[in-house]
C-alpha cells in the first residue's frame, strides 16, 4: 500500500510514469506519508521536471498574452 501512495504522490507532482519507475526506490514511507530521500537520481529527476514545468508555464503565459491581444482587437472591431 505504501508503494501506491508513493506513486500517487509522484504522479500528482507531474512526474511521468517512466521517471517514477526509475526513482520510486528513492521515496520512503514516514508514518503513512511518502517522503523523498536525498537520492541523487530523484533530485536530478525532480530538477528536470521542475525545469520542464517552468518552460511549459512560460509557453502557456505567452499563449495567454497572444490570445488576450487577439480578443482585445476583436472586441474593438465588434
Amino acid at each position: 500500500m505504501a508503494r501506491v501512495r508513493h506513486i500517487r504522490r509522484l504522479l500528482s507532482a507531474g512526474l511521468p510514469t517512466a521517471a517514477i519507475a526509475r526513482v520510486l526506490d528513492c521515496v520512503r514511507d514516514d508514518g503513512g506519508r511518502p517522503v523523498p530521500s536525498g537520492c541523487p537520481g530523484l533530485i536530478d529527476q525532480l530538477r528536470r521536471e521542475l525545469h520542464r514545468v517552468g518552460e511549459t508555464i512560460e509557453r502557456l503565459e505567452e499563449s495567454r498574452r497572444a490570445l488576450g491581444g487577439l480578443l482585445a482587437e476583436a472586441l474593438e472591431r465588434a
